[in-house]
Protein backbone atom coordinates (compact mmCIF):
# COMPACT_ATOMS: atom_id res chain seq x y z
CA UNK A 1 0.00 0.00 0.00
CA UNK A 2 2.68 2.33 0.99
CA UNK A 3 5.96 1.13 -1.00
CA UNK A 4 7.37 4.72 -0.64
CA UNK A 5 7.90 3.50 2.94
CA UNK A 6 10.77 0.55 1.26
CA UNK A 7 9.50 -2.03 3.37
CA UNK A 8 11.01 -4.52 1.49
CA UNK A 9 14.31 -2.84 1.66
CA UNK A 10 13.60 -1.94 5.06
CA UNK A 11 12.80 -5.85 6.00
CA UNK A 12 16.85 -6.65 5.73
CA UNK A 13 17.72 -3.98 8.39
CA UNK A 14 14.78 -5.08 10.69
CA UNK A 15 14.36 -8.54 10.15
CA UNK A 16 17.95 -10.15 8.96
CA UNK A 17 20.48 -7.96 10.00
CA UNK A 18 18.74 -7.61 13.85
CA UNK A 19 18.25 -11.48 14.17
CA UNK A 20 21.63 -11.99 12.61
CA UNK A 21 23.58 -11.45 16.33
CA UNK A 22 21.63 -13.62 18.33
CA UNK A 23 21.33 -16.88 16.40
CA UNK A 24 25.34 -16.76 16.94
CA UNK A 25 25.17 -17.12 19.68
CA UNK A 26 24.29 -20.08 22.59
CA UNK A 27 20.86 -18.34 23.59
CA UNK A 28 19.40 -19.60 19.92
CA UNK A 29 17.26 -22.03 19.61
CA UNK A 30 15.72 -23.72 16.35
CA UNK A 31 12.63 -22.59 14.63
CA UNK A 32 10.67 -26.12 15.65
CA UNK A 33 11.33 -28.36 18.29
CA UNK A 34 10.01 -32.32 18.51
CA UNK A 35 6.54 -31.79 20.14
CA UNK A 36 7.75 -34.74 23.03
CA UNK A 37 10.02 -31.04 24.24
CA UNK A 38 7.33 -28.67 24.55
CA UNK A 39 5.46 -29.81 27.36
CA UNK A 40 5.11 -27.02 30.13
CA UNK A 41 3.55 -23.39 29.03
CA UNK A 42 7.33 -22.05 30.03
CA UNK A 43 8.44 -24.52 27.38
CA UNK A 44 5.80 -22.93 24.78
CA UNK A 45 6.21 -19.35 26.04
CA UNK A 46 10.14 -19.71 24.88
CA UNK A 47 9.26 -20.37 21.67
CA UNK A 48 7.81 -17.18 20.70
CA UNK A 49 10.74 -15.39 20.72
CA UNK A 50 12.46 -12.57 17.80
CA UNK A 51 14.05 -15.82 16.68
CA UNK A 52 10.80 -17.31 16.11
CA UNK A 53 9.28 -13.78 14.34
CA UNK A 54 12.28 -12.45 12.85
CA UNK A 55 14.44 -15.44 11.53
CA UNK A 56 11.10 -16.97 10.86
CA UNK A 57 9.95 -14.03 9.08
CA UNK A 58 13.35 -13.84 7.15
CA UNK A 59 13.48 -18.08 6.25
CA UNK A 60 9.89 -17.25 4.90
CA UNK A 61 11.51 -14.59 2.98
CA UNK A 62 13.80 -16.80 1.61
CA UNK A 63 11.80 -19.82 0.68
CA UNK A 64 9.72 -17.49 -1.26
CA UNK A 65 12.22 -16.20 -3.62
CA UNK A 66 13.93 -19.78 -3.73
CA UNK A 67 10.16 -20.96 -5.37
CA UNK A 68 9.61 -17.15 -7.04
CA UNK A 69 6.65 -15.34 -5.86
CA UNK A 70 3.79 -16.81 -7.81
CA UNK A 71 4.53 -20.46 -6.50
CA UNK A 72 4.52 -19.41 -2.97
CA UNK A 73 1.72 -17.22 -2.58
CA UNK A 74 -0.22 -20.06 -4.92
CA UNK A 75 1.05 -22.42 -1.75
CA UNK A 76 0.34 -20.56 1.07
CA UNK A 77 -3.31 -20.02 -0.32
CA UNK A 78 -3.78 -23.73 -0.59
CA UNK A 79 -2.35 -24.31 2.85
CA UNK A 80 -4.85 -22.00 4.47
CA UNK A 81 -7.67 -23.49 2.51
CA UNK A 82 -7.00 -26.94 3.63
CA UNK A 83 -6.30 -25.81 7.16
CA UNK A 84 -8.95 -23.33 8.05
CA UNK A 85 -9.72 -23.39 11.52
CA UNK A 86 -7.31 -26.16 12.29
CA UNK A 87 -3.93 -26.61 13.82
CA UNK A 88 -1.34 -28.10 11.31
CA UNK A 89 2.82 -28.99 11.83
CA UNK A 90 5.82 -28.12 9.99
CA UNK A 91 5.16 -30.62 7.68
CA UNK A 92 2.10 -29.64 6.65
CA UNK A 93 3.05 -26.21 5.33
CA UNK A 94 6.24 -28.61 3.81
CA UNK A 95 3.57 -30.44 1.74
CA UNK A 96 2.16 -27.27 -0.16
CA UNK A 97 6.00 -25.71 -0.75
CA UNK A 98 6.79 -29.22 -2.69
CA UNK A 99 3.71 -29.03 -4.45
CA UNK A 100 4.79 -25.78 -6.28
CA UNK A 101 8.76 -26.42 -6.22
CA UNK A 102 10.61 -25.51 -8.96
CA UNK A 103 12.06 -28.76 -11.08
CA UNK A 104 14.98 -27.26 -13.03
CA UNK A 105 17.54 -27.47 -9.53
CA UNK A 106 18.47 -30.52 -7.75
CA UNK A 107 17.92 -30.07 -4.52
CA UNK A 108 17.07 -32.58 -1.34
CA UNK A 109 13.75 -30.09 -0.52
CA UNK A 110 13.54 -32.00 2.70
CA UNK A 111 16.61 -31.86 3.56
CA UNK A 112 16.60 -27.95 2.73
CA UNK A 113 13.64 -27.61 5.11
CA UNK A 114 14.39 -29.28 8.14
CA UNK A 115 18.30 -27.54 7.68
CA UNK A 116 16.76 -24.13 8.35
CA UNK A 117 14.05 -24.80 10.73
CA UNK A 118 15.01 -27.94 12.71
CA UNK A 119 18.97 -26.24 13.14
CA UNK A 120 20.03 -23.21 15.22
CA UNK A 121 22.31 -20.66 13.57
CA UNK A 122 23.04 -20.26 10.14
CA UNK A 123 26.28 -20.41 8.26
CA UNK A 124 29.57 -18.40 6.72
CA UNK A 125 29.92 -18.80 3.40
CA UNK A 126 33.66 -18.25 2.36
CA UNK A 127 34.37 -17.36 -1.21
CA UNK A 128 38.38 -17.37 -2.92
CA UNK A 129 39.61 -18.30 -6.27
CA UNK A 130 41.14 -21.53 -6.18
CA UNK A 131 44.99 -22.47 -7.78
CA UNK A 132 42.96 -23.60 -11.03
CA UNK A 133 40.91 -20.36 -11.43
CA UNK A 134 37.83 -21.51 -10.32
CA UNK A 135 35.61 -19.60 -7.62
CA UNK A 136 35.24 -21.98 -4.71
CA UNK A 137 32.95 -21.81 -1.70
CA UNK A 138 33.44 -23.33 1.73
CA UNK A 139 30.85 -22.84 5.01
CA UNK A 140 30.99 -23.26 8.43
CA UNK A 141 28.28 -22.12 11.04
CA UNK A 142 28.68 -18.44 12.01
CA UNK A 143 29.51 -17.42 15.57
CA UNK A 144 29.99 -14.77 17.31
CA UNK A 145 32.15 -16.54 20.54
CA UNK A 146 33.04 -20.02 19.34
CA UNK A 147 33.74 -20.44 23.02
CA UNK A 148 30.60 -19.73 24.23
CA UNK A 149 29.51 -23.71 24.15
CA UNK A 150 27.41 -23.61 20.82
CA UNK A 151 27.40 -26.66 18.65
CA UNK A 152 29.74 -25.46 15.93
CA UNK A 153 29.19 -28.70 13.85
CA UNK A 154 25.75 -27.80 12.15
CA UNK A 155 26.45 -27.41 7.92
CA UNK A 156 23.35 -26.39 5.75
CA UNK A 157 21.67 -26.56 2.15
CA UNK A 158 22.29 -23.36 1.31
CA UNK A 159 21.21 -21.76 -1.77
CA UNK A 160 23.86 -19.68 -3.29
CA UNK A 161 23.05 -16.40 -5.64
CA UNK A 162 25.31 -14.12 -7.58
CA UNK A 163 26.10 -11.74 -10.05
CA UNK A 164 29.27 -10.55 -11.43
CA UNK A 165 30.37 -6.87 -13.27
CA UNK A 166 29.52 -8.54 -16.47
CA UNK A 167 26.13 -9.83 -15.15
CA UNK A 168 25.30 -6.88 -13.04
CA UNK A 169 21.90 -8.68 -12.64
CA UNK A 170 20.29 -8.16 -9.06
CA UNK A 171 16.74 -8.78 -9.30
CA UNK A 172 17.02 -12.52 -10.33
CA UNK A 173 16.96 -14.21 -6.60
CA UNK A 174 16.15 -17.75 -7.56
CA UNK A 175 19.11 -19.77 -6.80
CA UNK A 176 21.79 -20.42 -9.73
CA UNK A 177 22.89 -23.95 -7.54
CA UNK A 178 22.77 -25.18 -3.89
CA UNK A 179 25.65 -25.81 -1.60
CA UNK A 180 24.82 -29.24 -0.79
CA UNK A 181 26.08 -29.76 3.34
CA UNK A 182 27.45 -32.70 1.88
CA UNK A 183 30.47 -31.55 0.00
CA UNK A 184 33.41 -29.74 2.00
CA UNK A 185 33.86 -27.37 -1.06
CA UNK A 186 31.95 -26.10 -4.22
CA UNK A 187 33.40 -24.98 -7.29
CA UNK A 188 31.67 -22.81 -9.88
CA UNK A 189 32.32 -20.61 -12.93
CA UNK A 190 35.78 -19.05 -13.87
CA UNK A 191 36.68 -15.81 -12.79
CA UNK A 192 37.62 -14.40 -16.21
CA UNK A 193 37.35 -10.99 -16.84
CA UNK A 194 35.13 -10.30 -13.79
CA UNK A 195 35.97 -7.15 -11.49
CA UNK A 196 33.91 -8.25 -9.59
CA UNK A 197 31.91 -11.35 -8.10
CA UNK A 198 28.71 -10.74 -5.59
CA UNK A 199 27.10 -13.45 -3.49
CA UNK A 200 23.75 -13.75 -2.18
CA UNK A 201 21.74 -11.11 -3.96
CA UNK A 202 19.90 -8.51 -1.93
CA UNK A 203 20.50 -10.58 0.88
CA UNK A 204 17.51 -12.77 -0.29
CA UNK A 205 18.79 -15.74 1.86
CA UNK A 206 19.98 -16.31 5.59
CA UNK A 207 23.81 -16.37 5.99
CA UNK A 208 27.05 -14.33 5.90
CA UNK A 209 29.63 -13.88 2.80
CA UNK A 210 33.37 -13.91 4.02
CA UNK A 211 35.43 -13.03 0.94
CA UNK A 212 38.95 -13.41 0.30
CA UNK A 213 41.11 -9.91 0.18
CA UNK A 214 41.68 -9.99 -3.63
CA UNK A 215 37.45 -10.26 -4.16
CA UNK A 216 37.01 -7.49 -1.27
CA UNK A 217 39.74 -5.37 -3.18
CA UNK A 218 37.65 -5.59 -6.42
CA UNK A 219 34.40 -4.67 -4.36
CA UNK A 220 35.73 -1.97 -2.66
CA UNK A 221 37.05 -0.21 -5.96
CA UNK A 222 33.47 -1.26 -7.75
CA UNK A 223 31.44 0.65 -4.48
CA UNK A 224 34.02 3.50 -4.91
CA UNK A 225 33.41 3.85 -8.82
CA UNK A 226 30.52 6.35 -9.79
CA UNK A 227 26.87 4.96 -8.77
CA UNK A 228 28.85 1.88 -6.56
CA UNK A 229 28.44 -0.31 -10.32
CA UNK A 230 25.29 -0.80 -9.79
CA UNK A 231 25.69 -2.84 -7.35
CA UNK A 232 22.01 -3.27 -5.06
CA UNK A 233 21.86 -1.05 -1.96
CA UNK A 234 20.60 -4.22 -0.18
CA UNK A 235 24.26 -5.76 -0.92
CA UNK A 236 26.05 -2.73 -0.31
CA UNK A 237 24.51 -2.74 3.22
CA UNK A 238 24.76 -6.14 4.05
CA UNK A 239 28.37 -5.95 3.08
CA UNK A 240 28.85 -2.85 5.65
CA UNK A 241 26.97 -5.22 8.18
CA UNK A 242 29.27 -8.09 7.47
CA UNK A 243 32.71 -6.30 7.32
CA UNK A 244 31.61 -4.61 11.00
CA UNK A 245 30.89 -7.98 12.77
CA UNK A 246 34.13 -9.72 11.46
CA UNK A 247 36.14 -6.72 12.99
CA UNK A 248 33.99 -7.03 16.04
CA UNK A 249 35.14 -10.50 16.14
CA UNK A 250 38.50 -10.60 14.86
CA UNK A 251 38.16 -12.18 11.92
CA UNK A 252 39.59 -9.18 9.58
CA UNK A 253 41.15 -6.19 11.47
CA UNK A 254 39.59 -3.09 11.72
CA UNK A 255 42.20 -1.51 9.73
CA UNK A 256 40.89 -3.70 6.54
CA UNK A 257 37.38 -2.83 7.68
CA UNK A 258 37.69 0.95 8.22
CA UNK A 259 39.64 1.25 5.00
CA UNK A 260 36.81 -0.66 3.02
CA UNK A 261 34.12 2.09 4.49
CA UNK A 262 36.00 4.91 3.02
CA UNK A 263 33.83 4.21 0.44
CA UNK A 264 30.91 5.23 2.58
CA UNK A 265 31.79 8.68 1.40
CA UNK A 266 30.16 8.50 -1.76
CA UNK A 267 26.98 6.61 -0.11
CA UNK A 268 23.96 8.32 -0.11
CA UNK A 269 21.13 6.13 0.82
CA UNK A 270 20.35 4.86 4.59
CA UNK A 271 20.18 1.18 3.86
CA UNK A 272 23.91 0.95 4.08
CA UNK A 273 24.64 3.89 6.30
CA UNK A 274 22.01 2.46 8.72
CA UNK A 275 24.36 -0.80 9.76
CA UNK A 276 27.35 1.51 9.64
CA UNK A 277 25.83 3.96 12.34
CA UNK A 278 24.82 0.81 14.80
CA UNK A 279 29.00 -0.57 14.49
CA UNK A 280 29.73 2.94 15.24
CA UNK A 281 27.73 3.05 18.21
CA UNK A 282 29.25 -0.49 19.66
CA UNK A 283 33.01 0.56 18.56
CA UNK A 284 32.46 3.81 19.76
CA UNK A 285 31.44 3.15 23.40
CA UNK A 286 35.10 1.35 23.49
CA UNK A 287 36.89 5.11 23.00
CA UNK A 288 38.88 7.03 25.00
CA UNK A 289 38.23 10.78 24.67
CA UNK A 290 41.52 11.34 22.71
CA UNK A 291 40.52 8.24 20.43
CA UNK A 292 37.03 10.00 19.67
CA UNK A 293 38.43 12.97 18.73
CA UNK A 294 40.03 11.03 15.77
CA UNK A 295 37.02 9.09 15.14
CA UNK A 296 35.27 12.64 14.71
CA UNK A 297 37.81 13.19 11.98
CA UNK A 298 37.37 10.55 9.93
CA UNK A 299 33.43 11.05 10.60
CA UNK A 300 33.58 14.20 9.03
CA UNK A 301 35.36 12.97 5.95
CA UNK A 302 33.18 10.54 5.04
CA UNK A 303 29.69 12.11 5.95
CA UNK A 304 30.38 15.19 4.09
CA UNK A 305 28.63 14.18 1.07
CA UNK A 306 25.40 12.89 2.86
CA UNK A 307 25.39 15.66 4.93
CA UNK A 308 25.73 17.96 2.14
CA UNK A 309 22.40 16.10 0.30
CA UNK A 310 20.63 15.52 3.04
CA UNK A 311 20.90 18.91 5.13
CA UNK A 312 18.73 20.15 7.83
CA UNK A 313 15.64 20.67 4.85
CA UNK A 314 14.49 19.36 1.91
CA UNK A 315 10.87 19.28 0.55
CA UNK A 316 11.81 16.55 -1.61
CA UNK A 317 12.75 13.97 0.99
CA UNK A 318 11.10 10.31 1.37
CA UNK A 319 10.91 8.18 4.56
CA UNK A 320 14.29 6.93 4.25
CA UNK A 321 15.89 10.65 3.86
CA UNK A 322 13.88 11.42 6.88
CA UNK A 323 15.53 8.36 8.98
CA UNK A 324 19.51 9.05 7.18
CA UNK A 325 18.97 12.61 8.34
CA UNK A 326 18.13 12.10 12.12
CA UNK A 327 21.23 9.92 12.27
CA UNK A 328 23.64 11.74 10.39
CA UNK A 329 22.56 15.02 12.42
CA UNK A 330 23.22 13.36 15.18
CA UNK A 331 26.41 11.20 14.52
CA UNK A 332 28.10 14.66 13.41
CA UNK A 333 26.99 17.30 16.02
CA UNK A 334 27.48 14.65 18.66
CA UNK A 335 31.14 14.92 17.63
CA UNK A 336 31.01 18.91 17.82
CA UNK A 337 30.84 19.01 14.11
CA UNK A 338 30.91 23.23 13.68
CA UNK A 339 28.22 23.65 10.73
CA UNK A 340 25.94 20.83 12.43
CA UNK A 341 25.80 22.74 15.73
CA UNK A 342 25.37 26.25 14.27
CA UNK A 343 22.51 25.51 11.85
CA UNK A 344 20.86 23.22 15.14
CA UNK A 345 21.10 26.22 17.05
CA UNK A 346 19.89 28.51 14.72
CA UNK A 347 17.19 26.11 13.20
CA UNK A 348 16.26 25.58 16.95
CA UNK A 349 15.84 29.05 18.14
CA UNK A 350 13.92 29.86 14.75
CA UNK A 351 10.92 28.02 15.06
CA UNK A 352 8.36 27.13 17.28
CA UNK A 353 7.97 23.37 19.06
CA UNK A 354 4.75 22.87 16.24
CA UNK A 355 6.74 23.98 13.37
CA UNK A 356 9.91 21.49 13.88
CA UNK A 357 8.64 17.92 12.59
CA UNK A 358 7.71 15.15 14.83
CA UNK A 359 10.17 12.86 13.40
CA UNK A 360 13.20 15.29 13.73
CA UNK A 361 12.02 17.14 16.61
CA UNK A 362 14.59 15.19 19.42
CA UNK A 363 17.22 15.13 17.24
CA UNK A 364 17.25 18.70 16.75
CA UNK A 365 16.34 20.03 20.22
CA UNK A 366 19.88 17.25 21.40
CA UNK A 367 22.12 18.68 18.50
CA UNK A 368 21.23 22.58 19.55
CA UNK A 369 21.91 21.68 23.00
CA UNK A 370 24.72 19.92 23.19
CA UNK A 371 27.03 22.46 22.57
CA UNK A 372 24.11 25.51 22.92
CA UNK A 373 24.04 28.42 25.33
CA UNK A 374 21.84 28.26 28.73
CA UNK A 375 18.97 29.53 27.20
CA UNK A 376 18.75 26.41 24.66
CA UNK A 377 18.70 24.15 27.79
CA UNK A 378 16.37 26.23 29.74
CA UNK A 379 13.60 26.48 27.16
CA UNK A 380 14.05 22.61 26.90
CA UNK A 381 13.35 22.46 31.12
CA UNK A 382 9.93 25.09 30.58
CA UNK A 383 8.65 22.99 27.73
CA UNK A 384 9.24 19.44 29.89
CA UNK A 385 7.42 21.23 32.73
CA UNK A 386 4.75 22.31 30.70
CA UNK A 387 4.20 18.94 28.67
CA UNK A 388 1.15 17.39 29.74
CA UNK A 389 1.97 14.05 27.16
CA UNK A 390 4.07 11.90 28.52
CA UNK A 391 5.99 10.36 25.22
CA UNK A 392 6.51 14.13 24.62
CA UNK A 393 8.05 14.38 28.07
CA UNK A 394 10.43 11.11 27.38
CA UNK A 395 11.36 12.69 24.06
CA UNK A 396 12.77 16.11 25.88
CA UNK A 397 14.26 14.76 28.72
CA UNK A 398 16.42 12.55 26.62
CA UNK A 399 17.31 15.81 24.30
CA UNK A 400 18.06 17.35 27.86
CA UNK A 401 20.73 14.96 28.40
CA UNK A 402 22.69 15.79 25.37
CA UNK A 403 24.13 19.10 27.32
CA UNK A 404 27.82 18.98 28.01
CA UNK A 405 27.97 22.28 29.33
CA UNK A 406 25.26 22.20 31.98
CA UNK A 407 25.69 18.20 33.60
CA UNK A 408 25.08 19.43 37.00
CA UNK A 409 22.41 21.38 35.94
CA UNK A 410 20.46 18.98 34.53
CA UNK A 411 21.51 16.11 37.34
CA UNK A 412 20.09 17.82 39.91
CA UNK A 413 17.25 19.14 37.37
CA UNK A 414 16.68 14.87 37.06
CA UNK A 415 16.17 14.32 40.50
CA UNK A 416 14.09 17.19 41.81
CA UNK A 417 10.39 16.50 42.13
CA UNK A 418 10.08 18.27 38.27
CA UNK A 419 10.85 14.99 36.69
CA UNK A 420 8.59 12.15 37.96
CA UNK A 421 10.47 8.50 40.10
CA UNK A 422 10.17 6.53 36.76
CA UNK A 423 12.12 8.91 34.27
CA UNK A 424 14.74 9.65 36.76
CA UNK A 425 17.29 6.70 35.77
CA UNK A 426 16.91 7.18 32.14
CA UNK A 427 16.69 11.01 32.69
CA UNK A 428 20.32 10.40 34.36
CA UNK A 429 22.08 8.12 31.69
CA UNK A 430 20.88 10.10 28.66
CA UNK A 431 23.83 12.50 29.74
CA UNK A 432 27.00 9.40 29.76
CA UNK A 433 24.97 7.83 26.45
CA UNK A 434 24.74 10.47 24.30
CA UNK A 435 27.96 12.55 25.11
CA UNK A 436 31.52 10.91 25.54
CA UNK A 437 32.59 13.88 27.75
CA UNK A 438 30.51 13.39 30.56
CA UNK A 439 30.80 10.44 31.60
CA UNK A 440 33.96 11.11 33.72
CA UNK A 441 31.93 14.58 35.81
CA UNK A 442 28.68 12.36 36.10
CA UNK A 443 30.51 9.38 37.77
CA UNK A 444 32.36 12.04 40.03
CA UNK A 445 29.09 13.36 41.25
CA UNK A 446 27.02 10.06 41.20
CA UNK A 447 30.03 9.17 43.86
CA UNK A 448 29.10 12.86 45.83
CA UNK A 449 25.65 12.24 45.79
CA UNK A 450 25.46 8.80 46.05
CA UNK A 451 23.07 8.62 49.32
CA UNK A 452 20.74 11.57 47.66
CA UNK A 453 20.31 9.52 44.07
CA UNK A 454 19.47 6.60 45.80
CA UNK A 455 16.66 8.37 48.06
CA UNK A 456 15.65 9.85 43.96
CA UNK A 457 15.50 6.70 42.18
CA UNK A 458 14.05 4.56 45.37
CA UNK A 459 16.25 2.00 45.88
CA UNK A 460 19.68 0.81 45.98
CA UNK A 461 19.16 -1.35 43.07
CA UNK A 462 18.07 0.94 40.73
CA UNK A 463 21.16 3.08 41.82
CA UNK A 464 23.33 0.00 41.41
CA UNK A 465 21.57 -0.74 37.58
CA UNK A 466 22.38 3.15 36.54
CA UNK A 467 26.04 3.15 37.81
CA UNK A 468 26.21 -0.19 35.49
CA UNK A 469 24.83 1.27 32.83
CA UNK A 470 27.71 4.12 33.15
CA UNK A 471 30.23 1.88 33.71
CA UNK A 472 29.86 0.78 30.03
CA UNK A 473 31.33 3.65 29.01
CA UNK A 474 34.49 3.49 31.16
CA UNK A 475 37.45 2.97 28.55
CA UNK A 476 40.61 3.69 30.65
CA UNK A 477 42.25 1.47 33.46
CA UNK A 478 41.99 4.72 35.36
CA UNK A 479 38.40 4.74 35.59
CA UNK A 480 38.28 1.09 36.33
CA UNK A 481 40.62 1.73 38.98
CA UNK A 482 38.18 4.70 40.45
CA UNK A 483 35.19 2.11 40.08
CA UNK A 484 36.98 -0.37 42.11
CA UNK A 485 37.82 1.96 44.80
CA UNK A 486 33.98 2.93 44.66
CA UNK A 487 32.48 -0.38 45.06
CA UNK A 488 35.01 -1.56 48.04
CA UNK A 489 34.20 2.12 49.85
CA UNK A 490 30.88 2.51 49.33
CA UNK A 491 29.50 -1.24 47.97
CA UNK A 492 28.20 -2.10 51.29
CA UNK A 493 25.38 0.42 50.80
CA UNK A 494 24.09 -1.52 48.21
CA UNK A 495 23.03 -4.13 49.98
CA UNK A 496 22.08 -7.10 48.07
CA UNK A 497 22.30 -5.30 45.08
CA UNK A 498 26.31 -5.26 45.57
CA UNK A 499 26.69 -8.12 43.15
CA UNK A 500 25.65 -6.09 39.96
CA UNK A 501 28.22 -3.44 40.80
CA UNK A 502 31.08 -6.97 40.80
CA UNK A 503 29.66 -7.71 37.65
CA UNK A 504 29.66 -4.39 35.87
CA UNK A 505 33.67 -4.54 37.03
CA UNK A 506 33.87 -7.40 35.24
CA UNK A 507 32.22 -6.26 32.19
CA UNK A 508 34.44 -3.28 32.45
CA UNK A 509 37.67 -5.47 32.29
CA UNK A 510 36.31 -7.48 29.56
CA UNK A 511 35.65 -3.98 27.37
CA UNK A 512 39.64 -2.81 28.17
CA UNK A 513 40.76 -6.26 26.94
CA UNK A 514 38.78 -6.26 24.21
CA UNK A 515 39.89 -2.53 23.04
CA UNK A 516 43.39 -3.73 24.10
CA UNK A 517 43.23 -6.57 20.95
CA UNK A 518 41.19 -5.17 18.57
CA UNK A 519 41.20 -1.09 18.32
CA UNK A 520 45.34 -0.64 18.13
CA UNK A 521 45.17 -1.31 14.97
CA UNK A 522 41.82 0.89 14.18
CA UNK A 523 43.90 4.21 15.76
CA UNK A 524 47.40 2.98 13.44
CA UNK A 525 44.83 3.39 10.62
CA UNK A 526 43.47 6.79 11.62
CA UNK A 527 46.65 8.21 12.41
CA UNK A 528 48.01 6.92 9.07
CA UNK A 529 45.32 8.66 6.91
CA UNK A 530 45.07 11.54 9.49
CA UNK A 531 49.21 12.21 8.38
CA UNK A 532 48.28 11.52 4.59
CA UNK A 533 45.42 13.95 4.82
CA UNK A 534 48.05 16.78 6.13
CA UNK A 535 50.55 16.18 3.64
CA UNK A 536 48.25 16.42 1.16
CA UNK A 537 47.28 19.79 2.21
CA UNK A 538 50.70 21.23 2.49
CA UNK A 539 51.42 19.77 -1.16
CA UNK A 540 50.47 23.22 -2.87
CA UNK A 541 52.36 25.66 -0.59
CA UNK A 542 55.44 23.06 -1.64
CA UNK A 543 54.82 23.28 -5.04
CA UNK A 544 54.93 27.14 -4.85
CA UNK A 545 57.91 27.03 -2.82
CA UNK A 546 59.77 24.72 -5.53
CA UNK A 547 58.44 27.07 -8.22
CA UNK A 548 60.10 30.46 -6.87
CA UNK A 549 62.96 28.04 -6.03
CA UNK A 550 63.44 27.18 -9.42
CA UNK A 551 62.72 30.35 -11.02
CA UNK A 552 65.57 32.04 -8.67
CA UNK A 553 67.58 29.44 -10.05
CA UNK A 554 67.75 30.27 -13.56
Amino acid sequence: MYPQYKLDQQFVLKQTQSIFELDATSYTQPLSHPEENINTPDEVGYKFSNIAYSKGAAILRMISNLMGTENYDNAIRDYLKEFFQNNTTPEDLFKHWKNYWPKNLEVDINQLFSDWTEQPGYPIIGISITPNGRYSLKQERFLLEPEDGSDGSFLYTVPITYTTSRERNFLNLKPNFYFNKTKPEQEFGFPGDDEWIILNLQQSNYYRVFYEASLLEKLRKALMATMHSGIHVINRAYLVDDLFTYGRIGLMSYDEVFRFMEYLAKEKEYLPWQPAFKAFEMISARFTLEQHKKFGEFLFDIMSTVYKELGFENSGDNVLDVYNRNKVISWLCKYHHEDCNQKAQQLFRSSKPTQISADFQETLYCAANRDGTFDIYTSLRTQFIDMELQSQKEKILRAMGCTRHYVDNHYYFVLSSKVPQELKSAGISYLFRQTPENVDPVFKIIDETLEELANALGSWSSTAYLISDLSYYFTTNEQLNQFQKFITTKGKLFGTAFSILEDAAIDVEKNLVWSSKHLASLFQYLDQRSDAAALTKSMPILSVIVVVFSYLRF
